[in-house]
């Protein structure tokens, strides 16, 4: 038996929630961006790698200090110019789409499967894994300033600590967070009884692969609205993407009805409003998911799926 609340459409924002869009840069901007720092950094990887000839005079920093720096900026300019070069490419399926099957974008905005999707636990672990060595990385040079060079006082090393802790624990524990997920759970996975689905119409799931050893599970569909909003840091300014809830509606079901197989169906009466059709090709995007949290002896279960609904 589900509990069911009544939904919730009024628009919140939704804090540290993982968004579509990477960043509010795209396209040519990103592009252009990106070959800025390529070219920035590069002269200072080679300076620190060796190959290139400098004045001895004009160095103050190990060499290896040095590569990291450029290496960052270099590398950095290399995402940059991908991210722009993928954005590209979105564009050019989204407007092909838009011409050939302006009537069905679900075979064109995201590659959904109609069998179901996946969660892929192994991909967040490995992200969380390279940011924390970007971040460590990137403090590697402060570290050197504030407790081995003679440059370094009581405030670098206070400030820099600061920093360190914050990163171990913070990104850190992101990563033990992911890890332990896929490590115990592998990747969930959702199967579609229908595809796509269409608002307004009923939307039965199957949920696959849980534990059955699982004493409640919470479901939270949402729709969400993606905004690139800029803010204010002192004298600073941003610009950021942030999520904002504009529908959500909740079950819990007794872990008990979950099969021997790991599987587990539920139903979802979706909401008749054409606004809150998926868009995920758009930037900013608007898109569906279902997160699915379930609550066990040790380590609790957690995931969320990507859903393909439209309005007909």
């Amino acid at each position: 038996m589900a509990i069911t609340q009544q939904p919730y459409t009024e628009r919140i924002p939704l804090k540290g929630h993982k968004p579509l869009s990477r960043t509010t840069l795209h396209n040519w901007p990103a592009i252009i961006f990106g070959l800025a720092f390529f070219i920035a950094g590069l002269p200072i990887l080679s300076i620190g790698m060796g190959w290139m000839d400098y004045h001895q005079s004009s160095i103050h920093a190990p060499l290896w200090v040095i590569g990291v720096l450029g290496g960052l900026f270099a590398a950095c300019g290399v995402w940059l110019m991908f991210h722009g070069a993928t954005g590209l490419r979105r564009l050019w399926n989204m407007s092909h789409g838009k011409q050939e099957l302006p009537n069905r974008p679900w075979l064109w905005d995201y590659p959904w499967q109609a069998s179901g999707i996946t969660d892929n636990k192994f991909q967040e672990s490995l992200s969380s894994m390279v940011a924390l060595a970007v971040f460590v990385t990137f403090l590697a040079p402060f570290n050197w300033i504030a407790f081995v060079s003679d440059s370094g006082g009581i405030f670098w090393q206070v400030l820099t600590g600061l920093f360190d802790v914050i990163i171990l624990v913070g990104v850190g524990g992101y990563l033990l967070k992911n890890v332990g997920q896929f490590w115990t759970f592998g990747n969930g996975r959702v199967s579609f009884q229908e595809f796509p689905f269409f608002l307004g119409r009923t939307m039965h799931l199957t949920i696959e692969r849980l534990p059955i050893d699982i004493s409640t599970v919470q479901f939270n569909l949402r729709c969400i609205e993606e905004a690139y909003e800029i803010r204010k840091r002192g004298r600073k300014r941003e610009s950021i993407v942030v999520c904002y809830q504009i529908y959500h509606d909740t079950q819990t079901i007794r872990g008990e009805l979950i099969n021997e197989t790991g599987q587990l169906r539920c139903s979802w009466n979706l909401p008749d409003e054409k606004h809150l059709t998926s868009s995920p090709s758009e930037r900013p995007a608007t898109f569906w998911e279902l997160e699915v949290r379930g609550e066990r002896p040790d380590l609790d279960y957690h995931s969320r799926f990507l859903l393909p609904i439209y309005t007909k």
